[in-house]
């Protein structure tokens, strides 16, 4: 992933990721997340979570 596309409707993916990846539960993760996102329409928002996703497959090899 290139800088450019580390950034996705203004989020940074990577800085996401390694932020969510320090709470325990999934309800933390995802609650989370909704917070970091809840200026972006549902649509920009799923595409951040596809971004996030694929960042976070990536770098769990």
């Amino acid at each position: 992933m290139s800088a450019v596309e580390n950034v996705v409707h203004g989020i940074d993916v990577v800085a996401l990721v390694k932020y969510l990846r320090a709470f325990e539960t999934h309800q933390s993760r995802k609650q989370a997340f909704m917070w970091e996102t809840k200026r972006l329409s549902p649509m920009s928002r799923s595409e951040v979570e596809k971004a996030m996703r694929e960042e976070w497959e990536r770098t769990n090899k």
